[in-house]
């Protein structure tokens, strides 16, 4: 595939996934008993959107953020229902493709920002895939990779050094990232 057909498959796969989360949040904030014990979705939903715009705002931490009850409650509810389709072999299939998708969509933030740490950790996430899917060369070069690069503290610390700061990943035609046709 070229550039345009992948950036094109991406975006579907991203729609996919949206789609699917779009019927879990359903499923668990308008769901008739989150309504009862919660006084209703419209005031989970208006406070969803006040931490939304404090956070883009910059009046709140992304810290303070993750330890609101809301969205702590919200989360519970998320992970009960997956937990109560794990035994739908549908359902799991659809919630491994949503964890793939969060992989690539980890991965293509890691390689925009030049996020070090983050694109090791979403490499790391990919081999278990790469082995079940057959790409034994892919598994191969990626494990490599991976060892090397834990060994690169060790064996090289000014390249270590440069290598974990931000935008070091980024492409030489571009500056933005490797990824960046990806949008």
């Amino acid at each position: 595939m070229t550039g345009k057909a992948v950036a094109r498959a991406v975006r579907g796969h991203f729609l996919v996934d949206t789609a699917l989360y779009t019927l879990i949040n359903f499923r668990t904030v308008w769901s008739r008993h989150f309504i009862a014990n919660t006084g209703g979705p419209i005031i989970e939903c208006d406070e969803m959107k006040r931490l939304y715009n404090e956070l883009q705002n910059g009046e709140v931490t992304l810290d303070e953020i993750c330890q609101n009850d809301t969205l702590i409650q919200l989360n519970t509810k998320i992970t009960v229902l997956r937990n109560g389709l794990e035994g739908n072999r549908t359902a799991k299939l659809w919630f491994q493709y949503m964890d793939m998708i969060s992989i690539l969509q980890q991965f293509i933030r890691a390689e925009r920002t030049g996020s070090w740490k983050l694109h090791l950790t979403s490499l790391r996430k990919m081999l278990p895939y790469f082995a079940a899917s057959g790409h034994n060369l892919y598994l191969k070069s990626a494990y490599t990779y991976l060892q090397n690069m834990q060994l690169l503290e060790k064996r090289h610390p000014d390249v270590y050094k440069s290598s974990s700061q931000e935008l070091t990943l980024s492409d030489e035609r571009t500056d933005i990232g490797q990824a960046c046709h990806l949008t």
